[in-house]
């Protein structure tokens, strides 16, 4: 008896210990995010007194719960501070940022990494409001360190010295995540809701390129496509894909205007989040993107 409610205490008190990262309290601006502490020994405690100077960008490709299943398993060997969810735009801290995360080996001592929740092969694109989350992170960030919001302190994980790492890649639209980043830049209190909204990613019929083509992949996925369909047209918004877009519309109570916009596009992402999270959260992932 005296025996098991010592277990119990043990148990109630490591619940109430609050972690390191929970200690270390945002300063206020920071965009709303729930804590999920990696595994120890996934990251090393302290900075060695090194000083923060820059934002890493990078990409999953993998699904979200599979990267939370990484981060917390021991021995895993990587981390990041901060994951931004796809189809929400729903932030994870998992390491404190006075902490080293392991996500970009020589640069871990200098550097804050963002993982942004993406993978071509489990149909999850990047959308409006994971830009828009993001980047209301990194303008908090950048104003809590003094770090310039420019390309020259926001990073990929591939243009980093010593790192052989390919995210993010052709999917993520620098372009438009910086105009979001410039127009938060000025304002030391921000929110993924204060940020303007744009739609030069919305796709339409008669679209050409890469985006059409993950968007008829997502479909095909989820069973609005087939890949007969595909057939010679991959990549172009024809009629075949604008009528799979009026199913998924149909099928998920939006508006049925054959466009991919704004709505459409985050009930994709939701839809293809919620199958990939079908899958063993142990799903083998490309460790070689996460290492330290």
């Amino acid at each position: 008896m005296l025996r098991s409610l010592l277990v119990v205490v043990f148990l109630l008190g490591g619940l109430l210990i609050p972690s390191r990262a929970a200690l270390a309290e945002l300063p206020a601006g920071y965009p709303p995010l729930t804590f999920v502490p990696a595994a120890e020994g996934n990251y090393d405690v302290g900075r060695g007194g090194a000083r923060i100077t820059a934002i890493v960008i990078h990409e999953t490709e993998a699904p979200y719960s599979s990267v939370v299943y990484w981060f917390r398993r021991p021995g895993s060997n990587a981390s990041a501070h901060y994951l931004v969810r796809a189809w929400d735009g729903g932030i994870t801290q998992f390491v404190a940022e006075s902490d080293r995360a392991y996500h970009a080996r020589s640069a871990n001592a200098w550097t804050i990494g963002i993982e942004h929740e993406f993978g071509v092969r489990f149909g999850i694109a990047h959308t409006d409001v994971q830009y828009r989350s993001s980047a209301a992170l990194a303008c908090a960030i950048g104003h809590r360190y003094g770090i310039p919001l420019d390309r020259d302190h926001i990073l990929g994980h591939n243009e980093l010295p010593g790192n052989d790492h390919r995210d993010p890649g052709p999917f993520w639209n620098w372009t438009y995540y910086m105009s979001l980043v410039r127009g938060c830049a000025g304002d030391a209190h921000v929110s993924a809701t204060s940020i303007p909204m744009d739609c030069d990613a919305c796709l339409s019929f008669g679209a050409e390129g890469d985006a059409v083509a993950l968007l008829q992949s997502r479909l095909v996925s989820l069973g609005f496509l087939s890949e007969d369909d595909l057939a010679g047209g991959e990549g172009t918004f024809g009629p075949l894909t604008r009528a799979a877009v009026l199913a998924f519309q149909d099928a998920n109570g939006l508006p049925g205007n054959g466009l991919y916009g704004e709505d459409t596009v985050a009930a994709l992402a939701r839809a293809s989040s919620a199958a990939a999270a079908g899958l063993d959260a142990g799903v083998p992932l490309d460790l070689a993107m996460l290492t330290r």
